[in-house]
């Protein structure tokens, strides 16, 4: 059991990245700078919240306070709120734009990774859930924003030049 919490806790985000990456390959090339957009604003924006929720929230993680060893190593800092977790959910919200399907699969995954922080004792559930909201509210933020960037971009272009 103790194998299988290490791996959600540790390991299972880089397969979320990496399926993440190859589907993003196969969008439209004429799509990529929108994507890209979001993905850029949505990273930046999800970082400035989380570490604005860190400086007004401190939350001591589970095996400091329990004075039990974690599953993973793992300094003993504030986990609020959980930056694995922020990272998976915020992959999923950002692939949920363009493949609906495989962003529900995604964020599946993204919530087996905060089960695994969970219970490898190095989060607590409000760290893992503030990380969602984060993410749910830094990609919307960005989709809004590309879009409005993407609208006004092709009123000022001229009427002879190609999309990208």
């Amino acid at each position: 059991m103790d194998n299988l919490v290490i791996f959600l806790a540790k390991y299972l985000i880089f397969i979320i990245l990496i399926v993440a990456v190859v589907s993003f390959l196969k969008v439209p090339r004429r799509e990529w700078p929108r994507y890209f957009l979001i993905a850029i604003l949505a990273g930046l924006l999800a970082l400035v919240l989380a570490q604005i929720g860190g400086l007004l929230y401190n939350n001591p993680r589970p095996f400091v306070e329990l004075g039990k060893a974690p599953l993973v190593p793992h300094g003993a800092d504030n986990g609020f709120p959980s930056s694995h977790m922020l990272l998976a959910s915020l992959t999923a919200c950002i692939v949920f734009i363009y493949n609906r399907r495989l962003g529900v699969v995604l964020f599946v995954g993204a919530i087996l990774v905060g089960l695994g922080r969970i219970l490898a004792l190095v989060h607590h559930p409000i760290d893992i859930v503030a990380s969602v909201i984060i993410s749910i509210a830094a990609t919307y933020v960005a989709y809004l924003i590309a879009g409005h960037v993407k609208v006004q971009w092709q009123k000022r272009r001229p009427s002879n030049q190609k999309e990208l």
